[in-house]
């Protein structure tokens, strides 16, 4: 999990409490800890079963929030099995909810006509059904510290990312500690709305919350770097890179 490349400054010395004092039992019968877990984590909406952000972000980030509305929970389930973090095994796990996650209802922001409009013909044609899983990792006995923290946390949830962040950052008024936005997916892929459009949804909504505005903004894919530029205003400060699978590049920008 470690990055030679990316330098976000001092990594946490330790887990914070929540996470540290975790069980297997107190996660499925114990309280859900739903804004410890938010609170400064990394989102990823339209995420798909990209493991990067977790890889080579890991030393800064211990709790990751996962969005996508195209990825069925056997999807995610499948790739537990299937591809699972390298030198990490699953501690606990907790289905959670919706009601859950948000008592008082899914709250979307404000839409133009034309971005509704899209929104409930992609939710007709792609959305999955909803769910949401809670999953703590922790670092094999075998491995070392170098391999990446000794746990970390990440919630999937299948739902709008906009959508999801408006309920969930702030409906609970919070911020995250980085958004990324990776290759989500807008053009010839399955999302509504343009992640990467300062202008539209996301970025409307993630800027305009009032708990305050992310540290990092995460953007790549597919490209070179050179071609990766075109981050949200605020934004200036590149701090690094990563490799996006074989195809391109992932930056980190702070602002």
């Amino acid at each position: 999990m470690k990055s030679r490349t990316l330098d976000l400054g001092p990594q946490p010395s330790d887990l914070p409490g929540w996470l540290a004092q975790a069980t297997a039992e107190t996660m499925r019968e114990g309280p859900f800890v739903l804004r410890e877990i938010l609170d400064g984590a990394l989102y990823y909406p339209s995420c798909g079963s990209d493991g990067g952000p977790v890889q080579y972000l890991g030393p800064w980030f211990q709790s990751f929030v996962y969005v996508d509305y195209g990825y069925g929970r056997d999807d995610f389930l499948e790739q537990l099995v299937k591809a699972p973090f390298s030198g990490y095994q699953i501690m606990g796990m907790r289905s959670v909810p919706l009601d859950e996650l948000a008592p008082c209802g899914w709250d979307q922001s404000a839409l133009t006509q034309e971005e509704n409009e899209c929104a409930q013909k992609y939710a007709r044609d792609w959305r999955k059904k909803p769910f949401c899983e809670w999953v703590v990792f922790e670092r094999a006995a075998s491995r070392t510290s170098s391999q990446g923290p000794q746990r970390f946390s990440l919630l999937y949830l299948c739902a709008d990312g906009a959508q999801a962040f408006n309920t969930l950052y702030v409906g609970n008024k919070l911020r995250p500690g980085a958004v990324a936005v990776i290759q989500p997916g807008h053009a010839f892929g399955r999302n509504w709305t343009d992640f990467t459009d300062s202008q539209a949804v996301l970025a409307r909504v993630v800027m305009g919350n009032p708990a305050g505005v992310p540290d990092y903004y995460i953007y790549g894919g597919r490209g070179d770097r050179k071609d990766l530029t075109d981050t949200w205003p605020l934004y200036s400060t590149n701090v690094g890179w990563y490799k996006y699978h074989t195809l391109g590049n992932v930056g980190i920008w702070t602002a």
